[in-house]
């Protein structure tokens, strides 16, 4: 008998306004850094988050990559990690 394959659920968060907001900062700011990326991973967050501030929401899978690059930006812009 073949076994049962899941897919996994992955929840779905919808942006309050507060979290638009810091999304587009931190959109402008890979913008800018966006020249000195060799690998290509800036241009795909780019498109990811484009992709999420377009749909509203973003989802548990989607939610290690924002808060790695709220972490980046934070400490980059503050100097240290909130």
């Amino acid at each position: 008998m073949a076994k049962k394959f899941s897919i996994p659920y992955h929840t779905k968060i919808n942006l309050k306004p507060k979290q638009r907001e810091g999304l587009e900062k931190i959109l402008e700011w890979l913008k800018e850094e966006n020249d000195a990326d060799e690998t290509g991973i800036v241009e795909k967050s780019i498109e990811t988050l484009n992709y999420i501030l377009i749909r509203e929401y973003y989802t548990t899978i989607e939610q290690d990559l924002l808060n790695t690059l709220r972490s980046q930006y934070v400490e980059q812009k503050f100097g240290k990690n909130k």
